[in-house]
């Protein structure tokens, strides 16, 4: 039969390589950054970006969980649809509101923000909430992720685009970054009904308050889980300005190839979990093993050839964002802990637990990384990033020795 029997692994191994082909073409992406434009520019353009992932975040209000969940449990059709049109109202209403105040957010990135790229700002905005819920909520939920990878494709066209737009500065970086969510969009709703469920726009108030219910809790998690990521590229360029945003982007990017392994894995644990709750202790045991053999040879192969990986970008990028890359590297096992146990958690719609894990994770990260920022520089955020997982675990292992069915220290054992 073969691992890929086993909807565990298949559907991981998909998600993985879907966030892996994004992941290295937006490797390559701001690789060609880096050496097309000044670090001022990529520093102002991933200050934006990151502020529309931001929003795009809080405009998910937990829909793609919440497919998951009741895609098995209600007319599948019809929640996808309901998931899909929700966010989408509530995405183009939020960024519109948050680019006619962009001056009070950031002034800086005001600039990158002027008419009429506010108004692409919106569209990039709406197609990230929408490639969003189908990738991580429609696909995994009807246990499909093939279509999720077949969908990242189109992340490679922002690579061709980029050196033809030069001449933009800052808002060439985000016009050309925008185009993997815009294609990616219309390519996932084309393969979604190809898969039988062909989107409308399609409102059931009952059903979406149902949903929400169950998804209000998801949705706190996932902000609180994606927080750090939006807010401190933002927290960086009004501290210490662009350049440094630059050197903190390209180091977190990298770190971030990490998180993408143990992030897929607890998304398709979730959904096998809700799928089937049996033997639930051998799902978690196969999902901490997957990532241990990923990770751990990352943590190394990075840790050693972060250099190497950094001088891509330029000399000043090797000299600038080593010491927080090395740091930032292992937060990825404590990081690990974490979203395996919440994705147990979500399962069990113990979102309480969800919610205290993320919540810890977030708080001591940014709380942490303003005051060192200000002290020791951008290393300081490695810490601060490091620590919060840290501190996360804590909890985690309250969690676990609380319930007498379940310990850590078995799944140790076994997956050493």
């Amino acid at each position: 039969m073969g691992v890929f029997s086993d909807p565990l692994y298949r559907n991981s191994f998909f998600l993985i390589l879907a966030v892996g082909l994004i992941a290295v073409t937006g490797f390559v992406f701001w690789v060609l950054a880096a050496r097309l434009y000044s670090a001022e520019e990529v520093g102002l353009a991933a200050a934006a970006i990151a502020l529309a992932q931001l929003i795009s975040t809080f405009s998910n209000l937990g829909f793609d969980m919440g497919s998951i969940k009741f895609v098995n449990e209600m007319d599948s059709i019809k929640v996808l649809r309901n998931s899909i049109t929700v966010v989408l109202i509530v995405s183009f209403f939020a960024a519109s509101a948050v680019v006619s105040q962009i001056d009070l957010i950031s002034k800086k990135t005001a600039a990158v923000l002027a008419f009429p790229f506010n108004l692409y700002f919106v569209l990039l905005v709406v197609a990230m909430c929408i490639t969003g819920i189908m990738r991580q909520g429609a696909f995994v939920a009807i246990r499909d992720t093939k279509n999720s990878f077949v969908q990242a494709i189109s992340s490679t066209f922002r690579i061709f685009v980029l050196p033809l737009l030069v001449f933009l500065g800052a808002v060439g970086v985000l016009l050309s970054f925008s185009l993997t969510p815009v294609i990616s969009a219309l390519v996932g709703l084309f393969l979604l009904g190809k898969a039988g469920y062909t989107f409308r726009p399609e409102i059931d108030f009952q059903l979406v308050r149902r949903m929400f219910s169950y998804s209000f809790s998801n949705y706190i998690s996932v902000v609180l889980e994606m927080l750090p990521g939006y807010v401190l590229p933002v927290m960086v360029v009004n501290i210490l300005g662009a350049k440094e945003n630059a050197y903190f982007y390209v180091a977190w990017a990298i770190a971030n190839l990490l998180i993408m392994i143990p992030r897929s894995t607890s998304m398709s644990l979730f959904a096998e979990c809700s799928h089937s709750w049996s033997d639930v202790k051998r799902k978690v045991l196969r999902a901490m093993k997957f990532i241990v053999v990923f990770v751990i040879p990352g943590i190394v192969f990075i840790y050693l050839g972060g250099r190497y990986l950094l001088c891509l970008f330029g000399k000043t990028y090797s000299e600038n964002s080593l010491e927080l890359l090395k740091v930032l590297v292992f937060a990825a096992l404590p990081y690990s802990v974490n979203t395996v146990y919440a994705a147990v958690c979500r399962a069990r719609k113990r979102m309480g637990e969800v919610i205290a894990i993320f919540f810890t994770v977030s708080s001591v990260t940014l709380a942490t990384s303003y005051w060192l920022l200000k002290t020791v520089g951008l290393t300081g955020i490695g810490y601060a990033w490091l620590a919060g997982n840290m501190a996360s675990i804590i909890l985690v292992l309250f969690f676990v020795f609380r319930d007498t069915g379940f310990s850590f220290s078995v799944v140790f054992r076994e997956v050493v």
